[in-house]
């Protein structure tokens, strides 16, 4: 859920999905007709094309990712895409002995304001649900630190015929 990476086009070219960092040498990994793949991204100095440096050539339209690189030790559990894949998790658990409720997948939260309002005004209408809790996941960053407890953020979600607020 949630991976930015690359396709492959023709040959061994490749274009971005999203916006991923690009640099030579980045190890790739996907799945084609002929099984699971992995290679090598290559970026052209020139010209800042694309390509994969591989044994066989990858069918064209199949999706590569950033290769799972999965850390773990007696503090700290560290992979790409982490956030979005204990999220899912975290829902999945919710999922075991949630009684009247729904899980919900959003999208494009960090772009042009989500689409929480949008799903908030249909659950309430469809539903007349009007508690919600909202999980995410973050990294460290300079505003979170390891170890120093948890950022939580509260919402009260509330809709009514004439307006939304959040």
């Amino acid at each position: 859920m949630d991976n930015i990476g690359f396709h492959v086009r023709y040959e061994n070219e490749i274009v971005k999905i999203g916006g991923p960092k690009t640099v030579s040498g980045y190890k790739l990994a996907g799945t084609d007709s002929k099984g699971y793949v992995e290679c090598e991204l290559h970026v052209n100095e020139e010209d800042n094309s694309l390509s994969y440096q591989n044994s066989r050539l990858i069918d064209s339209g199949t999706a590569l990712s950033f290769k799972m690189n999965f850390r773990e030790d007696n503090q700290w559990v560290q992979s790409c895409y982490l956030d979005n894949r204990l999220r899912v998790y975290v829902a999945l658990k919710l999922a075991e002995t949630l009684e009247d409720g729904i899980i919900v997948f959003s999208c494009w939260e960090e772009h042009g304001g989500g689409s929480v309002p949008y799903l908030t005004k249909y659950i309430w209408e469809n539903y007349k649900i009007r508690q919600a809790l909202i999980a995410d996941i973050t990294w460290v960053t300079n505003g979170v630190q390891p170890g120093k407890g948890v950022a939580v953020f509260l919402a009260g979600l509330r809709y009514s015929e004439k307006n939304f607020y959040q």
